[in-house]
């Protein structure tokens, strides 16, 4: 583990994030303004450190600029863990090279997890650069980050309040998570030591991070998520991005080693010779048995693995994919096609339109910086179409702004991505856009199965005339020549 450099002039807030670092296996100093956290950096060079904005002698911008300044300093890892949320204080930090930016009060598990992805040096800001959905109204993340974030003390639909600054926040996810590189691999345990998978460097195609933990067998499982048994231990292994989103349909360059510790309840299902780890089949529901060994010296039954989960079937779902980078669009359709799409690519803007109208995809993920005519032409010219109005757009960028995003949501998108983009989070708003498509298709084609009803288009001439015999017999139940019920009539008389 690492040496962690805590400033934040809160001494509770400290006392929190140190509990949690300790706890990891971290060793953990402490600065209580910005100038204490200067010479701390130099003295005792931490691997990373967390950053307060709001602090006296020198607040964490003033911090920042002083560590880029020097060579021994300016690639320190820095993650920004402060109350204030706003786009021009993110934007500030990430122009000064923070690798992560929390607001307080942070989630369970995310300052752990969020020190682990900087310590491998694949620290990243998340993707959005912004609360989307606070701007929106709308729940846009993942649900596994959204989740979180509802659980979490202190939040609001406004956002953390003052007294957050003061709070921090306590807890931790059940199961265990660990980031695991390309270049080192790695290995993750449950948090009770019963589930361990060994990663070989070269296994994983990117950065991602493995969560394992023991559940029970009527616990609903997600697509990503591969699911094993062995004897009456249930358990769930998930790859996520760097936003918390599982990832869909990984499959690892070289196998991963999966141990699991047998005990007395597991062998209550047979001897040691009899256990096998098995895995469920997403589409069948039923458990495969995997090749195991047993090892009785540790207690362990092992098996290996590499197609974590199949791709789910999603039919004829369509993603049409709009991007002059061919590098980009490529992976794009990998992350994609990962997650069960048919994916198409398009780079001239021109013929944007024909292909929507021709080839009807259910999604279009459609960049905001086109040549000639640029995405928000783009996108105004699909929605003002009435062949191609209906079809869910996400607008994708490297350059969109928060007024970028307002004038896409105006326009019509249904969301925008900011590049880098994560493939758990391009999966998961896909999936949304997708649900949303076929949705609205479903509706449309309801009501124009009962505009036909009403006109007897396409029903036989017996129920039409039924149809137009019950219609008359209601009409003439409900409304007499003068315009009053019979109910109306009969009242009158007997008021007579």
């Amino acid at each position: 583990m690492g040496k962690i450099l805590i400033a934040d002039d809160e001494p509770g807030i400290r006392e929190s994030l140190s509990r949690l670092l300790q706890a990891d296996g971290h060793e953990v100093i402490e600065a209580e303004d910005g100038v204490a956290a200067l010479e701390l950096i130099t003295s005792d060079k931490p691997d990373v450190l967390l950053l307060d904005n709001v602090m006296p002698k020198k607040d964490g911008i003033q911090v920042l600029e002083e560590l880029r300044k020097h060579p021994a300093t300016a690639n320190l890892p820095v993650i920004m863990v402060t109350v204030k949320g706003a786009p021009k204080d993110r934007d500030s930090a990430v122009n000064l090279g923070v690798v992560d930016y929390i607001n307080k009060p942070w989630m369970d598990g995310e300052i752990e997890l969020r020190v682990k992805w900087a310590l491998k040096g694949a620290g990243m800001v998340p993707a959005v650069p912004w609360d989307q959905s606070t701007a929106e109204g709308v729940d846009r993340g993942s649900t596994d980050v959204n989740r979180r974030k509802n659980n979490s003390p202190g939040t609001s639909e406004s956002g953390p309040s003052q007294t957050d600054e003061d709070k921090g926040h306590v807890g931790r996810t059940s199961g265990a998570t660990d980031v695991i590189t390309p270049l080192e691999g790695g290995r993750v345990m449950s948090g009770d030591g019963r589930i361990r998978v060994d990663l070989p460097a070269g296994a994983v195609p990117e950065s991602m991070a493995l969560d394992a933990q023991r559940v029970s067998e009527d616990e609903p499982v997600i697509p990503a998520t591969l699911r094993l048994k062995m004897g009456k231990t249930i358990a769930d292994l998930t790859f996520t991005d760097r936003t918390g989103a599982p990832v869909e349909g990984v499959e690892l360059d070289k196998p991963a080693k999966i141990s699991i510790k047998y005990s007395e309840a597991d062998l209550q299902e047979g001897s040691e010779k009899d256990l096998k780890i098995k895995k469920l089949n997403h589409e069948t529901g039923r458990w495969v048995g995997m090749k195991s060994e047993v090892d009785s010296n540790t207690g362990e039954v092992s098996t290996e693995e590499k197609q974590w989960a199949k791709p789910p079937d999603r039919g004829d779902a369509t993603v049409l994919v709009v991007d002059i980078d061919e590098e980009e669009m490529s992976k794009i359709q990998l992350a994609l096609e990962m997650s069960g799409y048919i994916v198409l690519k398009e780079d001239r803007g021109e013929v944007v339109g024909k292909r929507v109208v021709s080839e009807k995809p259910d999604v279009v993920l459609l960049d905001t910086d086109m040549p000639r005519r640029d995405g928000y032409q783009l996108l105004r010219e699909l929605k003002g179409n009435p062949e191609t109005r209906m079809t869910s757009i996400i607008m994708t960028s490297a350059t969109a702004d928060q007024d970028g995003y307002a004038a896409a949501m105006t326009l019509g998108a249904r969301d925008l991505i900011i590049k880098p983009w994560h493939t758990g989070d391009l999966q998961n708003r896909v999936l949304r856009a997708f649900k949303a498509s076929r949705a609205r298709a479903a509706q449309a084609e309801r009501a124009v199965l009962r505009a036909k009803r009403r006109l007897g288009v396409g029903v036989s001439p017996s129920q039409r005339a039924a149809g137009r015999s019950g219609s008359s017999n209601r009409s003439s139940r409900r409304q007499s020549p003068a315009g009053q019920t019979q109910r109306a009539r009969s009242k009158s008389t007997e008021a007579a």
